[in-house]
């Protein structure tokens, strides 16, 4: 047995996610490609050594932890299974990675990018729907995946929620956020334009702009065609602005402000562990400053003595 007939086993059994099972054949796919002809009981250091070094040559330390953590399940399970003796990743070592500031929108505020896209309605048509989906980015945090998934369904108007659901979530977990006025009256715009342009089911897509742009394929909105306007909007405005960005913009916003409440951030933003969202809180340089101060002025004394 080879690494990617173990990782079809390991699915059959343990994986139902068909997002997360194409990531783990892609993994065992890449093993198999560097590391040919040997089955799952030859592997040794030398072997995932060597494709560790191919990976690293092009891709980031964070993606070499990533098929890392994920070949560590699968062997862990050929282990329960008693397929081999010992786990050959078990003891291999995480890359080491940068902890770098969280990409924001720096070089204008989110009210220029809507501002932008109400200005101009015929690049960005219909510019009312892109106003939409940029505010309800930046108001609830939530990923490009998890935005495509929402359906009428899933937003309660009376209590003014949402409902993320599983299938979007990166942690597979459904969750209800609560959803601020100025969404609400968005919603209600855009149904009542979803009536306008036919009839609405409780099972439609909310931001779906294949049924108010022509150019745009399909029956539904993607991902795809989500970050391409935004790139778009990039190259026209000269704001560097993505969907993710929206989502480290807000939750550096709110992370930073005085006496912020760091679990309901970390429940708004869905993380599974609160070191997560403590990464977008900066330290404040108050305190740092008053006590290089005093050093300076502890020296200042003793040099006129």
């Amino acid at each position: 047995m080879n690494t990617e007939e173990l990782v079809d086993f390991y699915l059959c059994v343990k994986i139902s996610n068909p997002r997360t099972a194409v990531n783990y054949q892609a993994i065992a796919k890449r093993f198999n490609e560097c590391c040919e002809h040997i089955t799952i009981e030859d592997i040794n250091y030398l072997d995932i050594k060597k494709w560790k070094d191919k990976i690293l040559e092009k891709a980031s330390s964070t993606t070499w932890n990533t098929y890392l953590r994920h070949m560590k399940a699968v062997f862990n399970f050929a282990k329960k299974k008693k397929l081999i003796q010992n786990n050959p990743f078990e003891d291999i070592a995480y890359a080491p990675q940068l902890q770098r500031h969280k990409k924001t929108i720096q070089n204008g505020s989110v009210m220029d990018i809507i501002q932008r896209i109400q200005d101009e309605p015929d690049r960005y048509s219909p510019n009312w729907f892109w106003s939409s989906v940029t505010r309800f980015l930046y108001f609830t945090g939530i990923r490009r995946r998890q935005l495509v998934h929402i359906l009428w369904q899933h937003i309660d108007f009376k209590h003014q929620t949402l409902l993320i659901c599983a299938l979007g979530s990166k942690n597979y977990k459904e969750k209800k956020i609560p959803l601020p006025e100025s969404l609400i009256d968005d919603l209600k715009i855009l149904r009542q334009k979803h009536k306008e342009a036919g009839n609405t089911l409780h099972s439609d897509q909310i931001f779906n702009i294949t049924r108010f742009n022509s150019k745009y394929h399909g029956s539904l909105t993607n991902v795809t065609q989500i970050s391409g306007f935004y790139k778009r909007l990039a190259k026209n405005t000269g704001i560097t602005v993505s969907p993710h960005r929206f989502r480290h913009t807000m939750a550096s916003q709110l992370g930073n402000l005085p006496n912020v409440n760091i679990m309901a951030l970390s429940d708004i933003l869905g993380h599974s562990d609160l070191r997560i969202t403590r990464q977008y809180i900066e330290t404040d340089l108050k305190p740092q400053r008053e006590l290089i101060n005093k050093l300076e002025q502890s020296l200042t004394k003793t040099t006129k003595t």
